[in-house]
């Protein structure tokens, strides 16, 4: 593999309106790896059949496309232009894209044949783009003995001497030669008619060549800089009526710390709310998943979107992503107690005869549950019941998570010396205002009936 360099450069002429990669690397990824780069090949006859092997032509004389869409990725969207081999035989595709800091020239055939050298040359103006097929062995960037399905050629735009702009267009020379793998690899073009075998190649989106049609034939991709950067705005606000949406007689919250995070956890950015409670997260990249998080402020509970704010596939603007919180009340819960409430040997329910009840209003509380039995248990039966009733196992120190919100924690078991013994469990509820609060909490031992008292 190869790159071009400030030597090569300097052994020929160049126009002076160019944006040559003088210092560009070449990323090679094995084979059937990512590349970058265009392949050429040698002119020559055409040759009857599937391909035109080595054939010499003019600009325009095969089958051209305008780029295709591809998808935004790192804030930026993909142009996919056809690869034609011998003017117009189809070889596969040539992908552009870029981040903030490259272009990619990615190669894909389509197993008609192998790459076996890519050259790239890129020019910031149509002007700048020459007459004549350039030499493909002169290209800033080239790699060589490839004989892969795929490559990518990797362009800083720092070495173009530019910065990513929107909208800024780009003229790419994406040659390849192509041939068959003869071996070298076990992909599966080598059961294939290997129609494009020997071809030169270059992917297409729009021509150029000499305008009195003579000339060793060459396509030139118009690659345009299309941005998919996009704003993510909202407010944090005191939810006073606790109804999970900010109304006009409710405050924004200023000074709250908002992040944003991608789909694996990591910070993305961070802001804090202005004066009213609004916060914006600007230009930020298309195409991937984000969450927006607010942690929630002391002695208060969320109302809206307390969990954080799910985004999937960021595709444009959002505005909304509000945050509610309200006071949380000192509220006493009253349980009474009732043993054997199932009719069966052994069992006490804890019965709210309270309002609010631990839960209520999407708050999430704690409290406390102690009874005294006559054995000791390795592990019982916990129920908790809100719109739904759920039964699960515990053990002395584990914490089980119900499925109706409801977090219960056995925190201990104590002998008394007396041959009885205190349980102690807590119960939490979830933030959540739609699951409901606790009607009762029952747990299923096996001590002794009339040994159970709270």
């Amino acid at each position: 593999m190869q790159n071009g360099s400030q030597e090569q450069k300097s052994n020929r002429d160049t126009q002076s309106s160019r944006r040559s990669v003088l210092k560009g690397s070449l990323v090679a990824i094995g084979m059937g790896g990512s590349l970058s780069g265009v392949a050429a090949g040698k002119g020559g006859k055409g040759k009857k059949g599937g391909g035109n092997g080595g054939e010499t032509g003019y600009a325009g004389a095969g089958p051209y496309d305008p780029a295709g869409e591809g998808e935004c990725s790192d804030g930026y969207k993909s142009q996919v232009f056809s690869l034609w081999a011998g003017q117009d035989n189809d070889a596969g595709t040539v992908t552009l894209s870029s981040d903030k800091d490259n272009i990619y020239v990615t190669y894909d055939t389509n197993e008609s044949a192998d790459l076996k050298e890519v050259h790239v040359d890129i020019y910031s103006t149509a002007d700048a783009v020459p007459d004549k097929r350039p030499a493909p062995g002169q290209a800033d960037y080239k790699a060589e003995n490839l004989y892969s399905d795929a490559y990518t050629v990797t362009v800083p735009f720092a070495d173009l001497g530019e910065t990513v702009e929107c909208g800024d267009d780009y003229y790419v020379i994406a040659h390849t030669a192509l041939a068959s793998d003869d071996g070298r690899d076990n992909d599966e073009d080598a059961d294939s008619d290997l129609s494009n075998d020997g071809e030169t190649a270059y992917a297409g989106g729009s021509k150029s060549a000499l305008e009195d049609g003579k000339g060793a034939w060459f396509y030139v991709a118009e690659y345009t800089i299309v941005c998919c950067l996009h704003d993510i705005k909202g407010s944090v606000y005191t939810d006073t009526d606790s109804s999970g949406s900010f109304d006009e007689d409710e405050s924004g919250w200023g000074g709250i710390t908002v992040t944003l995070e991608d789909d694996a956890g990591n910070v993305v950015a961070t802001t804090t709310t202005n004066t009213d409670g609004t916060y914006t997260f600007g230009d930020i990249p298309g195409g991937e998943d984000y969450s927006v998080v607010v942690a929630t402020p002391d002695d208060y509970v969320g109302t809206q979107n307390s969990g954080g704010y799910e985004i999937t596939d960021l595709d444009a603007d959002l505005t909304g992503v509000d945050f509610g919180y309200t006071e949380q009340a000192d509220t006493d819960f009253t349980y009474n107690v009732e043993a054997d409430y199932k009719q069966e040997t052994g069992n006490i329910k804890f019965e709210s005869t309270s309002e609010p009840a631990l839960g209520e209003d999407g708050r999430s509380e704690t409290d406390t549950f102690t009874f005294t039995a006559g054995s000791e248990d390795s592990e019982l039966t916990v129920e908790t019941k809100n719109q739904d009733t759920v039964s699960e196992m515990i053990t002395p120190g584990e914490t089980v998570t119900m499925s109706n919100g409801f977090d219960v924690t056995w925190d201990s078991i104590t002998g008394n010396n007396d041959g009885t013994y205190t349980y102690e469990f807590t119960v939490t509820s979830d933030a959540d205002n739609t699951t409901g609060a606790l009607s009762y909490v029952a747990f299923d031992t096996d001590a002794p009936e009339g040994s159970i008292s709270a």
